[in-house]
């Protein structure tokens, strides 16, 4: 049996990816592919290593546990676990993970995915992300726009599962079998084409340059921490919603990210041969919103949240 550990990276269609393979887990598991369990839990079994080694009291065997019963009772040729919330794991976390699936399947073979971008485009991506989320300011996104350190959480699972297994891939629709991350994540666990035909639908799209200016102004009323009573994709879902031009990073913040990312990028070029260049992107013209006019569409969103 080969289990493979999709770990994100975030940004790279991780939840049209999961939502994608789980509508289709039956199909899949007539070609030899088993999802156990949901999305969800994968994703909690990240959140729950994390937490135990950052010294809470968390049950990481528990939500383990049904994985490998499912495994045991459907005894299947391949295994995908799929979070992006893996791909950050620290290191004692990531050897914990690999301590427990090697005593549970001491027979498989256990490698590593993960999908990594262009330097600009993933930290635009992230920025936005965190807007939505209302865990940052525009103007924190601009002062540290480079916070990702692949290098060492990539390095952590290199380390821990070593560098013959694990696989690093660009997420670039020239560099994917067929032109998407489904279609490379099946053709990376041994099953191309599998899914061919499948319609993907497109989870969390990108934010126009005023849903931008309407998603900082509404971090400002309410910040992420306080979205939860009213749940936090009830306040996120409506910027998607506000049509504009084009959200492109300051020259002068793409700058920082080409800078501020190059040690990250050398090591991927020289650990795995890939050469990801940034792609400088030209700044359009000023926002069609104004302060007040951003703030008035945040204050609109919390209205009709909170009613």
């Amino acid at each position: 049996m080969e289990l493979t550990l999709h770990i994100g990276l975030k940004k790279t269609a991780t939840s049209t990816l999961q939502s994608t393979l789980y509508r289709e887990r039956q199909r899949l598991a007539a070609a030899g592919l088993l999802l156990p369990q949901t999305p969800e839990v994968h994703h909690r079994l990240a959140r729950r290593l994390r937490a135990a080694t950052e010294g809470a009291r968390r049950d990481v065997a528990g939500v383990l546990q049904p994985i490998l019963d499912e495994i045991a009772a459907t005894r299947p040729e391949r295994v995908l676990l799929s979070s992006e919330h893996f791909v950050s794991l620290p290191a004692p976390a990531v050897e914990e993970l690999h301590r427990l699936l090697r005593r549970a399947l001491p027979e498989a073979r256990i490698r590593v995915l993960a999908y990594v971008r262009e330097p600009i485009a993933f930290a635009t991506s992230m920025a936005q992300q965190a807007l939505k989320n209302g865990l940052l300011r525009l103007s924190e996104a601009y002062a540290e726009p480079w916070r990702f350190p692949i290098a060492d959480w990539l390095g952590n699972h290199v380390r821990v599962f070593g560098r013959a297994e694990v696989v690093v891939r660009h997420f670039d629709p020239e560099s994917m079998v067929g032109g998407t991350i489904l279609g490379d994540v099946l053709a990376a666990v041994g099953l191309p084409g599998a899914l061919d035909g499948v319609k993907v639908p497109r989870l969390n799209p990108s934010l126009s340059l005023e849903g931008v200016q309407v998603a900082d102004a509404l971090c400002g009323l309410r910040p992420g921490a306080v979205r939860r009573a009213k749940g936090k994709g009830r306040y996120r879902r409506p910027l998607g919603a506000i049509k504009g031009s084009r959200f492109v990073l300051p020259a002068e913040v793409q700058e920082r990210v080409v800078r501020d990312s190059a040690a990250d990028m050398a090591w991927l070029k020289a650990e795995f041969g890939l050469d990801l260049v940034p792609l400088r992107v030209t700044v359009g013209p000023e926002p069609g919103l104004t302060e007040a006019e951003a703030l008035a569409r945040a204050q609109a969103i919390v209205a009709a949240v909170e009613g």
